[in-house]
């Protein structure tokens, strides 16, 4: 399933909690912010869901933060296509950055540091995030 698909799963208040939460899960599966175990662990941290599973409410915070996160990548990721597009008519011969480096900056620039303590970005995650642009 898409990554909107699991999204809408996850938001579906009808569905048991237990169901919501694994949709999120497949959510994070297709974004990966900082692998797959250390992005549940920053929005669990950021919501203060504890070893016992999520609230709802902490579950919509983290739906929420996931989607905001999603739609800014989704956002950069099509200026970066059309500059690249008006790139290459302009010099023929010029490369675009992989998309691997673009969402290293995306990630540098999304992740300021007010967002990054909303996130409850650990001092290794913010030292990868400078490491990988």
């Amino acid at each position: 399933m898409s990554f909107s698909g699991s999204m809408n799963k996850a938001r579906d208040a009808t569905r048991p909690m237990a169901r919501r939460a694994s949709s999120l899960r497949s959510a994070i599966e297709r974004f990966q912010l900082f692998g797959f175990e250390g992005t549940i662990s920053a929005l669990a941290d950021a919501t203060g869901a504890g070893d016992d599973g999520w609230s709802p409410a902490q579950l919509d915070v983290a739906i929420a933060m996931l989607d905001d996160a999603h739609h800014s990548w989704a956002s950069f990721a099509r200026a970066e296509l059309e500059a690249g597009r008006a790139t290459k008519r302009s010099q023929p011969g010029a490369h675009r950055p992989s998309q691997r480096d673009q969402l290293a900056l995306w990630k540098q620039l999304y992740f300021s540091a007010e967002r990054a303590d909303q996130w409850h970005l650990t001092s290794e995650m913010r030292q990868s995030l400078r490491r990988e642009g």
